[in-house]
């Protein structure tokens, strides 16, 4: 395909998409993970209807990773806040130490899998682990608030929900600077070891979002907002190229410093939440237009295998803990551990990052983890989230599907 023409299609799914995903149509159109756009990709993908070249978003890698550092740039801006609500410390502690518990879970499995079983070298096997937990760890903060809209959640359940599926995004998105850091070569003149390039990337970041606050703070009009935010974000993400660092870990350190220092923190929520989509659903659709059935071999589906299994199991053990803070869920602990497999955003966005910063499996394997993640998640998270909050007596009981039932422990 012709890459004008391939742009003018990607720029008609982010207009199209943006019109069924915001504002009132979410009560009647979208899925919360954005599935439906990754599957669209594959069926445009080269092994389908052949639309998109195999190729594609490796020519359009720097408008890949400014879509991509643009997202985590929202999620920075945004982190912390459910709407216009601060998260609680529960909320934040309990986001990260879940993320960290599901993380570490498909970790260690992935890690032995590959070592036992597919014998790799250990540094190999490292990096592939690492990867596939940062693509597993998330829980897609759209579920929640899909189920708010359409179905009118309120209650003391779903806000944990809310705050554990907006916190959790932090530790994947930092951890991914850590494994692109290990396994990229800056294209820097100077040679910098491991702890000054973490160490540049981290004070670019802050230093950035102090520069961007400052400036936001002396311009209210709103093209000049925008002219700021646009800059910061080309400037961080081209110098975070150059030193081999993550774009997506530097631009979210970019806007948490913005939302922390600035006082128009709610302004740039407000004005940055409806960009999200538009920019992330084309990005969804080049991701699953670039997915090869052909790689997956049995050692390919063996692993997706022992990496879902863990990621199930840890979310699982993760409806018991969130049982413990919150009465209601104890009435359903599986169906509120399973509300955490929903998926979206930031795993795809780690699988593509992870795709375009390693060459060969590696990258391969992410982005197909996130993509098997995001699928599954779809297929089980969104009707366990509805269980869970109409047991928990948040929903009308009437309106959550029939399923099987589960006793109370």
């Amino acid at each position: 395909m012709n890459e004008v023409l391939l742009l003018m299609v990607l720029l008609a799914a982010a207009y199209f998409g943006s019109l069924l995903t915001e504002g009132r149509a979410i009560r009647g159109f979208g899925l919360p993970s954005g599935a439906e756009w990754l599957m669209l990709g594959i069926v445009l993908g080269p092994h389908a209807l052949g639309v998109f070249q195999a190729s594609v978003i490796r020519d359009l890698e720097p408008l890949v990773i400014v879509g991509l550092g643009w997202t985590a740039l929202v999620l920075g801006i945004d982190y912390g806040y459910v709407g216009e609500r601060r998260v609680s410390w529960r909320g934040l502690l309990l986001g990260i130490a879940l993320s960290a518990f599901c993380g570490a879970a498909v970790a260690s499995a992935t890690f032995a899998y590959l070592s036992w079983e597919l014998h790799h070298e250990t540094d190999d096997a490292l990096i592939i682990a690492a990867t596939q937990a940062l693509v597993s760890s998330e829980t897609t903060r759209h579920a929640v608030r899909w189920i708010s809209e359409r179905q009118g959640a309120r209650g003391p359940l779903s806000d944990l929900l809310a705050e554990i599926a907006d916190t959790d995004d932090a530790l994947p998105l930092l951890g991914l600077g850590l494994v692109v850091a290990l396994s990229t070569t800056p294209s820097v003149d100077v040679e910098l070891s491991l702890g000054w390039r973490l160490g540049a990337a981290g004070a670019l970041a802050v230093i950035l979002g102090l520069i961007a606050a400052a400036l936001l703070a002396r311009s209210f009009a709103f093209g000049e907002s925008w002219a700021v935010l646009i800059g910061v974000a080309l400037l961080g993400i081209g110098m975070s190229m150059r030193l081999g660092a993550a774009a997506l870990t530097v631009m979210f350190i970019v806007g948490a410093v913005i939302s922390l220092v600035s006082h128009r923190h709610a302004e740039l929520r407000r004005l940055l939440a409806p960009t999200e989509r538009p920019v992330i659903l084309p990005l969804l659709v080049l991701g699953g237009a670039t997915l090869d059935p052909r790689l997956l071999s049995p050692e390919v589906v063996s692993l997706l295998g022992v990496v879902l299994a863990a990621r199930i199991a840890a979310k699982l053990a993760s409806g018991r803990i969130v049982a413990i803070f919150v009465p209601a869920a104890r009435r359903s602990p599986i169906a509120t551990g399973g509300a955490l497999l929903s998926s979206g955003t930031v795993a795809m966005s780690i699988g593509l990052h992870a795709y375009l910063s390693h060459q060969g499996r590696q990258g391969e394997w992410a982005l197909l983890a996130a993509a098997a993640a995001t699928i599954a998640g779809e297929l089980v998270g969104p009707t366990m989230l509805r269980r869970a909050l109409s047991r928990a007596g948040e929903v009308d009981r009437g309106e959550a599907p029939p399923i099987l039932t589960e006793e109370a422990p």
